[in-house]
C-alpha cells in the first residue's frame, strides 16, 4: 500500500487536476467567472508549492489576463470564440489532436478506461467523452481515491495521463497560442492554464502497461506531426493541391480565392441568434 506521503501527494494532485477541470468548463454562470478571477490562481499556487511544481510564471500570467477581463459576459464570449463558435479556433474535444478527427479511436478507448473504474456517463452530460474537463475530472477521481500500487481495476492516474493527457496537452497549448494570434485575444486566460496542465501532465505521466512501446512512439510521432501542421496552417501549395483535386472531380474552386475568414461575408451570411423557445 502507499505510504502517507504518497497518499498526500495523490490528494494534492487530485486538487490540481480538479481545479483545471473546472477552469476549462464553459463559464455559463457568473459564479464560474468569479471563481477563476478570485480563487483559482491562489489555489493553484498553494497546490503547486506543496507538489514542487514550477508554474509560478504561468500563474502570474493567468492573474494578469483574468484581471483584465471585466465581466462574466466577456469571459463567456472569449470562451465561446475559442472553443464553441464555428469555425472552431481550438478543439476542447481532444481526440482531434490524437486521431486527427472527431469520434476517433481515442474516444472509445477513454470510455473503456472510465468503465474499468466503475464510472458511467451522466445523463445530463451533453458533450463527448474526450472533453478536457471530463478527462481531468477522471484523473482527479483516480488520484482522489488513493489507489494502491497495482491500481484499482488496472486504472492508474499516471497511466491515463501518459496515454492521453500528456499527448494532447502540448497540442492544446499550440492551438491556443495560434488562436490568440489570429483572433487578437491578448487577454484570453486559457493559454497559461493549458501550459500549467502540460507541465503537470509531463511530470505525472506514466507509460501504460498494456500499450506496446513501439505503438506509443508511432502515436507520439503522429501527434507531433499534426501539431506542426496545425501551427503551419494551410499553405499556397496546399490550396493548389486542393484546387487541382476539386477540378479533376468537376467541382467548383472559386471559393478558394476568398480568404476562409471572409467566406461567410462574401456569401451574404452572418452570425445570428436562434429564437428563444415559445412559452406555453
Amino acid at each position: 500500500m502507499m505510504d502517507a506521503r504518497a497518499t498526500d501527494n495523490n490528494t494534492l494532485r487530485a486538487e490540481l487536476y480538479l481545479c483545471l477541470a473546472r477552469a476549462f468548463e464553459t463559464p455559463s454562470e457568473p459564479a464560474a467567472f468569479e471563481a477563476l478571477r478570485d480563487a483559482l490562481a491562489d489555489d493553484l499556487a498553494d497546490v503547486a508549492a506543496e507538489l514542487g511544481l514550477d508554474i509560478a510564471e504561468d500563474i502570474d500570467e493567468f492573474r494578469r489576463r483574468i484581471g483584465a477581463i471585466a465581466s462574466a459576459g466577456e469571459l463567456l464570449r472569449i470562451y465561446s470564440r475559442l472553443f464553441l463558435q464555428p469555425p472552431l479556433a481550438v478543439h476542447i474535444n481532444t481526440g482531434v489532436y490524437l486521431d486527427g478527427c472527431m469520434n476517433g479511436a481515442s474516444l472509445g478507448e477513454m470510455e473503456e478506461w472510465y468503465g474499468r473504474a466503475g464510472l458511467a456517463r451522466a445523463e445530463d452530460f451533453r458533450d463527448l467523452s474526450d472533453h478536457v474537463t471530463l478527462q481531468l475530472e477522471f484523473v482527479a477521481f483516480l488520484y482522489g481515491h488513493a489507489l494502491d500500487e497495482a491500481g484499482e481495476a488496472g486504472c492508474r492516474a499516471g497511466q491515463f495521463i501518459g496515454r492521453f493527457v500528456a499527448r494532447w496537452a502540448p497540442a492544446l497549448v499550440d492551438n491556443l497560442l495560434l488562436a490568440e494570434r489570429e483572433l487578437d485575444l491578448a487577454h484570453e486566460p486559457y493559454l497559461p492554464l493549458a501550459r500549467i496542465l502540460a507541465k503537470a501532465a509531463l511530470r505525472d505521466a506514466e507509460a501504460p502497461a498494456d500499450i506496446d512501446p513501439a505503438r506509443l512512439r508511432r502515436e507520439r510521432a503522429l501527434a507531433g506531426a499534426r501539431r506542426k501542421q496545425a501551427m503551419k496552417g494551410i499553405t499556397a501549395d496546399d490550396l493548389e493541391e486542393i484546387r487541382q483535386k476539386l477540378a479533376r472531380q468537376g467541382l467548383a474552386t472559386d471559393h478558394l480565392d476568398v480568404d476562409h475568414t471572409q467566406r461567410d461575408a462574401a456569401r451574404g451570411w452572418r452570425v445570428g441568434t436562434p429564437p428563444a423557445p415559445r412559452r406555453r
